[in-house]
């Protein structure tokens, strides 16, 4: 209006073209936006769990091994919290950090009925020192065996104990030689 020369007629007039313009311009970008499918496979995705924080050395593995097999196999990057038991998981598709996450997920589950050799510590008490078995090797880990007692129960076989090489499946005299904290250790029988 400060310019000279337009008159009010005329200032109306372009006023009501913008705004028209404006509308039809929105309009346009609301049908877009309904238009539009969103490839969540393709987006980036970051996951946050929590686990434990004493199974964070078991998604880290020996020398970073396993945790350095999952990077590889589903393409994300990990990164982890001891002290808060956090991992967040990150990667370019949705569907490869979700199933890092669950595979971790498995890992830090995996060995719950082997840790310490047991699953509850309730049973524990029903074992006594020197009590003999025949039990079935259930796992064979780098320190040692796990051995199937009774109830559920697991005792350790240390590797040092172990005379002749053993497989998993096979069955084994041993007898429980300490009872702490609650695992159970065994010699053999």
């Amino acid at each position: 209006i400060k310019l000279g020369g337009i008159s009010y007629e005329v200032l109306q007039e372009a006023l009501l073209q913008a705004k028209e313009a404006r509308e039809h311009i929105l309009a346009i970008m609301e049908k877009a936006s309904d238009d539009i499918v969103i490839n969540e496979e393709i987006l980036p995705k970051l996951e946050l769990f929590s686990v434990d924080p004493s199974k964070i050395v078991d998604i880290i593995g020996q020398a970073g091994k396993t945790i350095k097999e999952i990077i590889e196999k589903f393409d994300v990057s990990i990164d982890l919290d001891r002290e808060k038991g956090e991992v967040k998981v990150a990667g370019a598709q949705k569907g490869r950090v979700e199933a890092a996450k669950e595979y971790i997920i498995q890992i830090t589950q995996k060995d719950q009925k082997f840790k310490g050799g047991k699953k509850d510590s309730k049973n524990i008490d029903n074992f006594k020192l020197g009590e003999e078995f025949n039990g079935e090797i259930k796992k064979i880990a780098t320190f040692g065996a796990f051995v199937s007692l009774r109830d559920g129960v697991d005792g350790l076989l240390h590797i040092s104990k172990i005379k002749s090489p053993i497989k998993e499946g096979e069955f084994l005299n041993v007898k429980i030689s300490e009872i702490k904290a609650g695992k159970i250790s065994l010699d053999l029988a």
